[in-house]
């Protein structure tokens, strides 16, 4: 009480605290629509490829890729086989459901 008999002011009645739990207010708000922002606005229905469509165009892509990178050094052309070889697992595990198994490790030459 002070000294003519009124109340205090509560602390949580100062605008510096209603600032503070308006702004906890807006961060739970903002918290609530960052989770559920799926639910809210829906991808747009064509943005959803097949599984397969992804890592085909991926297969294409990185081969396409491969042969770019081997027509600029003639010196890898050996390795040609090997890179192909290892590019569907490395799209399966990179644009496909990820249960694949991981490209095999790189043989090293026989001495």
């Amino acid at each position: 009480m002070t000294d003519d008999g009124e109340l205090s002011p509560s602390p949580f009645d100062r605008p510096l605290a209603r600032a503070v739990a308006g702004a906890v207010f807006l961060a739970a708000i903002a918290a609530l629509v960052a989770i559920h922002w799926e639910e809210i606005v829906p991808p747009p229905e064509n943005a959803s490829l097949p599984l397969e469509d992804a890592v085909e165009r991926c297969i294409a892509q990185r081969s396409a890729e491969i042969e770019q990178m081997l027509s600029e050094n003639p010196e890898m052309e050996p390795r040609r086989a090997l890179f192909l070889d290892r590019v569907a697992g490395m799209c399966q595990a990179t644009a496909g459901s990820g249960n694949a198994l991981p490209p095999p490790p790189p043989r090293l030459p026989a001495n």
